[in-house]
């Protein structure tokens, strides 16, 4: 019978090298940390309605909207009138905005 070989997944050998170092630091004596590693998806784009929608679900006017986003008004008036698509931080913000309205308007009305 020949050698039975299998495909290795590149997440099999990714563990199996970090298994490797970590035996390796132990033999010399090295102190071992734990790494947390949290894999953060890009945020979804939104649609003009959408962007409308929370901005009057959270009942502020579009240069409040603006000013927290740190953007003008105009960019504001732009993403809702369907120009223009939001991205970066600003994306980011809408996004948590959208998970967690009272947040965003504590800190708003704060």
């Amino acid at each position: 019978m020949g050698k039975k070989t299998r495909k290795e997944s590149q997440a099999f050998r990714e563990l199996a090298a970090a298994l490797r170092e970590g035996i390796d630091a132990m033999k010399a004596g090295k102190k071992l940390t734990r790494r947390v590693f949290i894999k953060i998806d890009s945020p979804a784009s939104l649609r003009a309605q959408q962007i409308s929608k929370l901005r009057k679900t959270m009942n502020v006017s579009q240069g409040v909207f603006a000013d927290v986003l740190n953007v003008s008004v105009k960019t504001v008036q732009a993403w809702e009138g369907g120009r223009y698509q939001p991205s970066g931080p600003a994306l980011r913000l809408m996004q948590l905005a959208k998970k967690h309205p009272e947040i965003f308007i504590q800190a708003v009305a704060g």
